[in-house]
């Protein structure tokens, strides 16, 4: 949107992940701790976003495998997520035998061309198959 300005007027696309400027908790926790570590960065691409979340995603795996941590535990552990949520950096995470995807969930959004921003015009929703 900011390159491509007023071109960018009906344009609109699908995510499965939070904007860095959506007021979601996930995203305000997000900009705290970037406040903190980054104060003159006030603004993460949206690949921050995604790494977060995989971060957090991460984390918990880990806590769930325990303190014998080894690939089978890890396996096990993401195995147990059923509709995590992730405070809106995502829909809910759902993982387990054959279940290897995690989200399934997307927004849709649309250029908003005076803010040079995408905005959400939908909230977490699952494609049908």
């Amino acid at each position: 949107v900011r390159l491509t300005g007023d071109g960018s007027k009906n344009f609109h696309i699908v995510n499965s992940f939070s904007r860095w400027y959506e007021n979601v908790p996930g995203v305000i926790k997000m900009k705290e701790i970037n406040a903190k570590y980054n104060p003159k960065k006030n603004e993460q691409p949206g690949w921050f976003v995604q790494g977060w979340t995989h971060t957090i995603v991460l984390v918990e795996g880990l806590k769930r495998a325990g303190k014998d941590l080894n690939r089978e535990g890890l396996i096990k552990a993401y195995e147990s997520f059923k509709d995590f949520k992730t405070d809106g950096l995502t829909g809910p995470i759902t993982f387990g035998p054959g279940i290897r995807t995690g989200g399934e969930y997307v927004k849709l959004y649309k250029a908003d061309v005076q803010n040079k921003r995408l905005i959400a015009i939908t909230d977490w929703m699952k494609p049908s198959k």
